[in-house]
């Protein structure tokens, strides 16, 4: 895939190319661009460049979707490992995401 510039309120944050992996079932995604913005209305743009003409340069991959996620205040939340028997201690919490593994 031709690479693809991505800004935000007209200032540069990353170019992106030859990324073909992921199909319609497993989207392949990006390690994130962490960006500081302030509150308020901005704009983020994304323009391919121009193609050179070697081989897959001219590919028609698709930017499926981009995801916009909040930073938190300090440290990340800590992984959370509940005993199955506990599994009440989870109750009436939010949270990201929950997985049931064996041990």
């Amino acid at each position: 895939m031709p690479a693809l510039r991505v800004s935000l309120d007209e200032r540069p944050l990353a170019s992106i190319g030859a990324q073909l992996g992921g199909n319609s079932v497993v989207k392949n995604t990006l390690t994130p661009l962490p960006v500081s913005v302030s509150a308020g209305p901005h704009r983020v743009s994304l323009s391919r460049t121009s193609s050179i003409l070697a081989p897959g340069d001219g590919g028609s991959a698709i930017l499926y979707a981009m995801f916009l996620t909040p930073a938190r205040a300090g440290a990340q939340d800590p992984l959370r490992v509940v005993a199955p028997g506990r599994w009440h201690s989870l109750c009436g919490r939010s949270y990201d995401w929950i997985e049931v593994v064996r041990s």
